[in-house]
This record gives C-alpha cells, sequence and structure tokens, in this order.
C-alpha cells in the first residue's frame, strides 16, 4: 500500500468540494465547524492589537447585555467551562476591563468597567468588519436564511442532547 505525502493530500485548510449527489450529513457539519473556526482565526487576527481574543470580547458582550451576571450564567452564556471563565474574568480584572462583587450567597456579579466598554465598542468594531467581509455574498434575505438555518441546527442539536444532564440546554432570558 502506498503512503501518501503531505503534497498528495492537497490543502487540509479548505473542505473539499462536495458532489452534486447525495450529501454525507456528517460533511455538513464538519463545513459548519470548519467555517466557525476559520471566522474564529481570522477575528482573532484582528482583535490580536487590542491584546484580547472573540472569547474574552464574548464575556465582555455577555457582561454587557446580562449585567450583574453570575459567574455560572456567564460561563453557560458565553460557552466556556467555569474554569475557563474563571481564569478570563481574573485576567479581565486585572485589566481594568470587569469589576466583581459579592451578589447574593456564595454568586459573584459583573458588571463592566469604563475600559471594558472602550474595548468591547473597538473590538465589536473589529468582528463585524470580519462579519461584513466573509458574508459579503449574502444579501439581507440570505443572512436571515442563514441566522435561521443556524438557529434551527442549535435548536435541534440542544434537543439531540436534551437527555443528558452534563450538556442540557441553556435558556437564556
Amino acid at each position: 500500500m502506498a503512503k501518501k505525502r503531505d503534497s498528495d493530500l492537497g490543502s487540509l485548510a479548505i473542505a473539499p468540494a462536495h458532489d452534486a449527489g447525495a450529501v454525507d450529513r456528517y460533511n455538513v457539519g464538519l463545513a459548519l465547524k470548519r467555517a466557525q473556526h476559520e471566522l474564529r482565526l481570522a477575528i482573532n487576527a484582528e482583535l490580536e492589537p487590542f491584546g484580547t481574543n472573540i472569547s474574552q470580547l464574548n464575556v465582555l458582550y455577555m457582561v454587557k447585555q446580562y449585567p450583574g451576571v453570575s459567574s455560572a450564567e456567564l460561563a453557560r452564556v458565553a460557552f466556556l467551562t467555569p474554569q475557563t471563565l474563571g481564569q478570563q474574568v481574573i485576567q479581565m480584572q486585572e485589566r481594568g476591563l470587569v469589576q466583581r462583587s459579592p451578589g447574593e450567597g456564595r454568586r459573584i456579579r459583573h458588571k463592566l468597567t469604563k475600559a471594558g466598554e472602550q474595548l468591547l465598542v473597538a473590538g465589536m468594531e473589529k468582528v463585524r468588519a470580519v462579519d461584513t467581509k466573509v458574508l459579503q455574498d449574502f444579501d439581507d434575505r440570505g443572512l436571515a436564511s442563514l441566522l435561521d438555518a443556524f438557529q434551527t441546527i442549535e435548536r435541534r442539536a440542544a434537543e439531540a442532547r436534551a437527555h443528558r444532564k452534563r450538556f442540557a440546554p441553556v435558556a437564556v432570558d
């Protein structure tokens, strides 16, 4: 059996085009994951001069959306484990981006500082510029269709895993 060399494999960074025949649903999910991964890398490259990344910017965004949010709630809406969130929030607190204060019981509440607000505004400008470039071939109707498709995938994936307590869907009001 002949061993393939790296040069024979072509670029592994971009998924191959699919046939016009039946589409393997696994490849659809894989394409979605690859697209998300490449988008994240492109955004992180733009955020690097600010000393942040999309994960931290998302935490700032969620703190702004949900002022006073607890650590547990923030971890869920920011797609982070409690441990990762704790590390990021401590780093952001040390940079003067967030304030942490006691809440009910052992809860910690989070609030953006002026510096956190400024970083969020500047970072979101960069994120929106990348999004605009990446999504430039879609008109408003196409974007609405994409958004609807992604939300449908999210909802059905959450339903598919709902029987697993550890990975239960998150409802945010």
